[in-house]
């Protein structure tokens, strides 16, 4: 982490002047707002952030840093004098308005589940048989059951088009305002969740199911978020040898590195030539195809080993986005909801893996 705030020119340490213009106290909140994403980066983000990159990574990190800053101000305020108060009182507030605006891209229309009422009696009669007595203790007991319990086929059939505790609040991965699953508040009687970002009255509320792709999402939990999910990401385990390839770079000695890709979409680097790919898979292809480059390197050499990569990419990405065609006979509108589940992490795979394939090509085309 001190690695990566020192190639950024940034620290965990700051001082506040407390005669400030309001232009100079936000340019020190963004600097500290970039800090704190640092700190927050999972290994996802640590992977697939380039040099230049400063955020904001997800948004899940931008919750847990403004909140973090959120938090720091709400300690410095009652202990300080009234002409500090005033400057931190400033970035309290506008802490406060970049949590409100995180998630607004997103589209915040109140969805509407259809319920299948017969599954819902079932339910509360099986809780009712197993000594539980309200609607809100089922789901509970449901929500912190172990991961990966199944169910038989007739209790399949049974929960079909039920999402339970819909009636609270749905799933969203993307921008959601709950980070952390509730309590049980014993005095009130009432699940208490505590809130990320700012969610008014009547308004929906999103919990977060964690740092989750699409396929563990829809494996566990039944659903695909809608938006951008940042870890949505295809592993690659490439399985080369520099001792083993002719042409490979001697000093490349591992036989097996893991790399992942996602949407070239969520790409922001700028100063490098990544084509929306990760650079830490990019300099791994560079490194075992013989393709590294210094100071000394001419222009023609670059164009030519960026060709080897972006053409090595096309091979392996190519024939996975032919084994995803579109099915023609497919009738998604009248398919079960659970094929049209399938169906939509399909479209999903595709559109990340037709992103690097047109990327690739459209490089090479500029060749």
């Amino acid at each position: 982490m001190q690695k990566l705030l020192e190639s950024r020119s940034l620290s965990c340490i700051f001082q506040v002047p407390v005669s400030c213009s309001a232009i100079d106290a936000f340019k020190l909140l963004d600097r500290m707002i970039q800090a704190t994403r640092v700190v927050y980066m999972d290994e996802l983000e640590l992977y697939f952030a380039g040099d230049d990159d400063i955020g904001p990574f997800s948004a899940r990190n931008e919750l847990e840093s403004l909140n973090l800053l959120f938090k720091i101000m709400n300690s410095l305020l009652p202990t300080c004098n009234a002409v500090a108060k005033d400057v931190l009182q400033r970035l309290q507030d506008e802490i406060v308005v970049r949590l409100t605006a995180v998630g607004k891209t997103d589209d915040a229309q109140m969805i509407v589940q259809t319920q299948n009422h017969d599954a819902e009696d079932s339910l509360l009669k099986w809780g009712e048989h197993h000594g539980v007595r309200t609607k809100l203790q089922i789901a509970f007991i449901l929500l912190y059951a172990p991961p990966g319990l199944s169910f038989g086929i007739d209790a399949l059939a049974t929960l079909e088009g039920t999402l339970l505790f819909d009636e609270i609040m749905q799933a969203k991965q993307v921008s959601p305002h709950i980070l952390n699953y509730g309590r049980v508040d014993e005095a009130t009687k009432s699940l208490k969740f505590p809130l990320c970002r700012p969610c008014n009255a009547g308004e929906q509320c999103f919990l977060s199911y964690g740092k989750h792709p699409g396929s563990h999402l829809i494996t566990f939990y039944g659903f695909l978020p809608r938006g951008d999910n940042p870890y949505d990401v295809i592993p690659l385990d490439l399985d080369i040898s520099a001792n083993q390839e002719d042409g490979m770079d001697q000093s490349v000695t591992t036989s097996q590195t893991v790399h992942m890709v996602r949407g070239t979409w969520l790409s922001r680097s700028v100063r490098f030539s990544t084509y929306g790919l990760p650079q830490r898979l990019l300099s791994h292809l560079r490194a075992v195809l013989g393709c590294d480059f210094d100071e000394s390197t001419t222009e023609a050499d670059l164009m030519e080993n960026d060709r080897v990569v972006l053409e090595t990419l096309v091979s392996i990405f190519h024939p996975m986005l032919e084994a995803l065609h579109e099915l023609d006979d497919c009738d998604r509108e009248n398919a079960s909801w659970d094929v049209k589940l399938a169906l939509d992490y399909k479209d999903l795979q595709r559109r990340i893996i037709g992103s690097i394939v047109t990327s690739c090509t459209s490089a090479l085309e500029k060749f």
